[in-house]
């Protein structure tokens, strides 16, 4: 779910179905409460939306089971795969087993397109919770599907990339995500689901990075996560949890990499975004890159300031003690490795 954020809903996501008409209304009600949701996770935040996301999809899920049409089912599985999406980005343990229901939704309503939606979210969530094994046969089974469209197909390299990378298969990643980035144009196709809109250059460059920084390739993966941090745009309020979740990439392999100057750039940018985003996920990812600044020996003194003042601007977040020298932030170093 990546959707552009459409006028508010006035009133809770989750509170009751929508009143709507017709012989397929109680599918057309859950379309439109999965673009509530929607809506208000663009607006307030995954942290905000979760729990009337869960509560949602659990009511649902009660009549799926009793027995519904294969029209319900469709719109089921939408709607789950939104509430999977909401959890996994607020960092709630049932994101992967409504991502699951999703597809399995969308499987009973022969809706291929979102089943294989649900398929990519959840191998992206296997990766992250470590479970790389698993995440791989998601990603590598979706890939020999028969007539499997471009962009499904370009989606399913991404997330086996990612999974082989942290699993010590440097080669192979590195192979599927090049060929990601270099066919991202030629892998249009009219079969395309419209879900596949935001499969762009930036998406693309941000998960290269993180499978090169996994590889320990920092330089390398400074320099792509850079692209994508770039490719974000002006720091809108829709576009703010991207921008964020793309410098704090940057931050965290330039301290790790000791390129201090490209780090300061990075967190300045976080400072502006980070009080925006109400995302769980997102906080830790922040939490992690700045530790990783104010523990790194020899960090420059004003940049663990900096870290200081940017965890000071993100709720939740807990003080930087820095643990390195005061010396001043060398200018114009350049990074090696």
């Amino acid at each position: 779910m990546n959707p552009e954020a459409p006028p508010p809903a006035t009133t809770p996501p989750g509170a009751a179905l929508p009143a709507v008409t017709g012989p397929d209304a109680d599918a057309d009600a859950l379309r439109l409460l999965a673009a509530r949701l929607v809506e208000h996770d663009m607006r307030h935040g995954s942290d905000t939306i979760a729990p009337a996301a869960h509560a949602a999809w659990r009511h649902v899920r009660r009549r799926l089971r009793s027995g519904a049409s294969t029209a319900y089912a469709a719109a089921a599985a939408e709607l789950a795969e939104v509430a999977g999406w909401v959890l996994f980005d607020a960092e709630h343990p049932a994101a992967p087993a409504v991502t699951a229901e999703a597809a399995g939704a969308a499987e009973r309503a022969a809706e291929r397109p979102m089943r294989d939606f649900a398929v990519t979210n959840l191998a992206l969530m296997e990766a992250e919770r470590g479970r790389t094994g698993a995440a791989a046969r998601l990603a590598a089974d979706l890939l020999q599907s028969p007539r499997l469209p471009g962009r499904v197909a370009q989606l399913a390299r991404i997330r086996l990339g990612r999974a082989l990378a942290p699993a010590g298969y440097h080669q192979a990643s590195r192979a599927l995500l090049g060929r990601a980035a270099a066919d991202l144009q030629d892998s249009l196709q009219p079969r395309d689901p419209a879900w596949t809109w935001w499969l762009d250059e930036c998406e693309v460059a941000g998960h290269r990075g993180l499978a090169l920084a996994a590889e320990g390739r920092l330089a390398a993966a400074l320099a792509v996560l850079q692209r994508a941090a770039d490719l974000t745009g002006p720091r809108r309020s829709a576009d703010a949890r991207s921008h964020l979740h793309h410098h704090v990439s940057v931050a965290a392999v330039a301290a790790r990499l000791g390129a201090w100057p490209e780090c300061g750039a990075a967190l300045e940018q976080i400072r502006a975004s980070a009080p925006h985003v109400a995302s769980a996920r997102n906080r830790r990812r922040l939490r992690a890159a700045l530790h990783l600044v104010g523990s790194r020996p020899g960090a420059p003194g004003p940049l663990v300031d900096l870290a200081r003042h940017t965890a000071g601007a993100a709720p939740g977040l807990t003080p930087i003690r820095p643990a390195g020298s005061a010396r001043p932030w060398p200018r114009g170093r350049t990074p090696r490795g």
